[in-house]
C-alpha cells in the first residue's frame, strides 16, 4: 500500500480527531512520516486547539500501521475513504460521519435500499422468531438489512436474510475480530451469502465499551429506516433510536417492542424502586410512541409508512 493509504489509516486511528480534522491533515501533511514525527503540541497546532487525549503520540505508530495493512493483506480487508465514490451517500448525510470504514464482504450493500433492525441482547423467544420473519421478508422485498451482530435481536436480524438475501453487520472493533466471540460463524455465514462486515475502526482495535454507541450510528445511518424489534427501558438499542431522530431517519417500533415495554416497564421500575423524578427520565418505547414514532406489525406496514 502507498504512503497515502499509510497515512489515511494512522489518521483512522486518532479516535479523538473530527472528521473534518482528519480531512484537514490530509492536506496539511507531507505524509505518513510527518504524521509519526509530530508531537501532541504539534498536531493542536495543525488542527487549531488543545486536544485532550493520553494517547498520542505513539511511538510506535509506523509499526501499528505496518501491522494493520498486513492483516488487511492477509485477510482480504478493503478500507474505503471519505472521498472514494462507493463510501455511502446517506452515511455522508450524518452528523461525525467515519472517515474511513473497513470491510469485509461485497461493499456495494452500502449503497442499497436497506432498513435497520436493532433490540435487546435479553429478548424473548417471540422476539427473536419475529426478528429472523421481518428480516427475511425485508430482503425478499430487496432491502439489505443492517444490524450490529449482538447476541439476541441483531443476531435474529442477521440469521433471518441468510436463505433470502444480504446483511451488514458494523462491529464496535476491528473486523479481524468478531464480537462476541459465539457470533464467529454466524459472521461467517454472511460473508459466505454475499453480505458484508464492516467497522470504521481498523484491525486490531478492541470493542471497547464507548465504541458500542459510536456503532450505533452508523448501523442508523446506513439505513433508510430504523426499526426496533424488542427493547426493554434503557435498552441500549434505544441509542440507536435516538441517532434515527437525529439523523433524520424514520423510526418505527414493531408492535412486539410496544407491547412488551408496556408489560414489562412499570413491572421493572416498581422492582428497581426508581422515584418518580428518574422515572421520568428513563426512555421506553412508550415515550417514543408517544413522541410521534410509528409502531408496526407487518413489512408491509413500514413500507407503506416509509413510501407514502
Amino acid at each position: 500500500m502507498n504512503e497515502k493509504t499509510q497515512l489515511r489509516i494512522a489518521l483512522s486511528l486518532l479516535e479523538f480527531l473530527s472528521l473534518e480534522e482528519k480531512l484537514l491533515l490530509e492536506k496539511k501533511l507531507g505524509g505518513f512520516e510527518e504524521l509519526s514525527s509530530l508531537s501532541l503540541s504539534q498536531l493542536e497546532l495543525k488542527v487549531g486547539r488543545v486536544l485532550k487525549t493520553k494517547v498520542f503520540p505513539f511511538l510506535n505508530l509506523a509499526a501499528i500501521v505496518n501491522r494493520d495493512i498486513a492483516i488487511m493483506k492477509k485477510l482480504g480487508i478493503g478500507a474505503l475513504h471519505y472521498s472514494d465514490e462507493d463510501f455511502p451517500v446517506l452515511l455522508k448525510q450524518i452528523y461525525d460521519c467515519p472517515y474511513m470504514i473497513f470491510y469485509r464482504g461485497d461493499k456495494s450493500l452500502l449503497n442499497q435500499l436497506s432498513i435497520a433492525m436493532v433490540g435487546s441482547r435479553h429478548c424473548s423467544s417471540s422476539g427473536v422468531l419475529m426478528a429472523k420473519n421481518f428480516s427475511s421478508e425485508l430482503c425478499e422485498r430487496g432491502f439489505v438489512v443492517v444490524s450490529g451482530l449482538a447476541n439476541g435481536i441483531d443476531s435474529a436480524s442477521h440469521i433471518g436474510t441468510l436463505a433470502s438475501g444480504k446483511t451488514i453487520a458494523v462491529l464496535a472493533c476491528g473486523v479481524d475480530e468478531i464480537y462476541p466471540k459465539n457470533n464467529v460463524k454466524l459472521a461467517c455465514s454472511i460473508l459466505e451469502k454475499g453480505g458484508l462486515i464492516i467497522s470504521e475502526h481498523p484491525p486490531m482495535e478492541a470493542p471497547l465499551k464507548y465504541r458500542f454507541p459510536q456503532r450505533n450510528r452508523i448501523i442508523s445511518g446506513l439505513s433508510q429506516g430504523v426499526i426496533v424489534m424488542e427493547s426493554p427501558p434503557k435498552s441500549g438499542s434505544l441509542i440507536t433510536a435516538d441517532f434515527a431522530i437525529e439523523q433524520n431517519r424514520e423510526l418505527f417500533f414493531h408492535k412486539n417492542a410496544l407491547e412488551m415495554d408496556l408489560k414489562l416497564g412499570d413491572e421493572y421500575l416498581k422492582n428497581k424502586s426508581v422515584s418518580l423524578a428518574r422515572a421520568m427520565k428513563i426512555k421506553r418505547v412508550s415515550s417514543y410512541v408517544e413522541d410521534g414514532a410509528k409502531v408496526v406489525d407487518s413489512v408491509d406496514e413500514l413500507l407503506k409508512a416509509l413510501f407514502n
